[in-house]
Order: structure tokens, then C-alpha cells, then sequence
């Protein structure tokens, strides 16, 4: 999964979609720094759900404004941090707790994306909140993150349908677990909508096995 040669630790992604031009759906790949001291997080709307792949951090964060204190956690491999977009920008710090490199990956997806999946739930986008954590594993949010990554590290054919629908399925996923709407909740629990996470599976892994064949409709 990781490149051949190592690219040197940075702030800056060394793998991004954005020239693929995926819709609703960023995806960067990082080796991050081993200690960093402080990193600005500006201002976004976009839900932002990184994967700490390899190695270990103990992360903070603060808002940045006068006397707010340090939330921290410690990030494993497999850990994931939900970010669900802010008005105010926030700084964060962390420090390697592995000897191993760390390489993360980061998915950042449109608010667009979430209202659109909401309406068609027949939910309310604008009383949807999203539960922001860190710290914390999924392993269909893993399986679809690690597909993700191959498709940009081995520039799939099949690359901007499965990331069109993979954002979706991702979409999915997170308003059903990590909402704390009730209504929307309860829309996306209606058998008429659900997909259980084999059903999921399979889709997945049907787009990978025909990527020879034209599937949009």
C-alpha cells in the first residue's frame, strides 16, 4: 500500500485526487513529520475522516482563540480522526509514540455530497449534525479508505466511478453511525434504504473486477 520509496516526511500530501478530479471526494495521502509543534487548520466546511495507517501519534488540538485549552488523544494504526467542519479554525501539534513512520490518509468530503444523501434519505440537511471524534476504529470505513488509496497509488481506470461511489456508500455509513439526527437515523434505517456492509462489499468489488467495462448507466 505504501510507495516503493519512501517519500521524505511532510506537511504536504505526497499522493492527492485532486488532478483526477473525483467527484464530491478528496483523497491525500501523507508521511507525516514525526513531531510537529503546531499546524493551522483554517476554517472548512467539508467532513474530513483521516486514517492513521502506520505508526502512532499523540495528537492535540485547540481552537484558536484566547485560553482555550489542549484536547488530546492517542492515535494507533487503524485509528481514525471525523472532522465535521468548523466556523472557527483550530490549531493542532502531535508527536510520534512509534518508531514505525507514519503515514496517514485523508478524505475530505463535500457538504454538497452530505446534503444531497440526506434529501434522498428524506431527512432534513439542515437539523443533520455529525458527530466529530478521534480516536476511534470502523472497519468498513477502513476497508473503503484502503481501497481508496489503491485506486490513486495505482491510477486505477475504474478510479473516478469507484471514488463517486465509494463517497457515496462513505456518505452512507456515516450519517447512519455518526448522527446525531434522529431523523435521519431513522430514514437511513428504513429497509426500503439499508445496505448492510457485505452488500457494500460487493459493490466495491464488483466495480475493481470490470474496470474493462463502461458502468455508468
Amino acid at each position: 500500500m505504501f510507495p516503493p520509496t519512501q517519500p521524505p516526511p511532510s506537511l504536504f500530501p505526497y499522493l492527492s485526487s485532486i488532478e483526477a478530479g473525483w467527484d464530491g471526494l478528496v483523497a491525500l495521502a501523507f508521511h507525516e513529520p514525526p513531531d510537529v509543534e503546531e499546524f493551522i487548520v483554517p476554517t472548512g466546511t467539508d467532513i474530513v475522516l483521516s486514517l492513521i495507517a502506520s505508526g502512532g501519534q499523540y495528537w492535540e488540538m485547540r481552537e484558536k482563540r484566547a485560553h482555550s485549552s489542549w484536547d488530546g488523544v492517542v492515535l494507533h494504526a487503524g485509528d481514525f480522526i471525523l472532522g465535521t467542519g468548523t466556523n472557527v479554525p483550530y490549531e493542532s501539534r502531535w508527536r510520534s509514540t512509534s518508531l514505525v513512520p507514519t503515514y496517514s490518509f485523508t478524505l475530505r468530503l463535500s457538504r454538497n455530497l452530505l446534503a444531497r444523501t440526506v434529501e434522498e434519505m428524506g431527512g432534513d440537511a439542515t437539523r443533520l449534525i455529525l458527530l466529530g471524534q478521534a480516536g476511534f476504529q470502523d472497519s468498513f470505513l477502513l476497508q473503503m479508505a484502503l481501497s481508496l488509496w489503491r485506486e490513486l497509488q495505482e491510477e486505477a481506470p475504474s478510479g473516478n466511478l469507484f471514488a463517486e461511489c465509494a463517497a457515496q456508500m462513505l456518505m452512507f455509513h456515516l450519517l447512519r453511525h455518526y448522527s446525531g439526527s434522529s431523523d435521519v437515523v431513522a430514514a437511513l434505517e428504513e429497509p426500503t434504504h439499508r445496505l448492510t456492509t457485505q452488500q457494500l462489499h460487493r459493490v466495491s468489488t464488483y466495480i475493481r473486477d470490470h474496470t474493462s467495462t463502461d458502468l455508468s448507466p
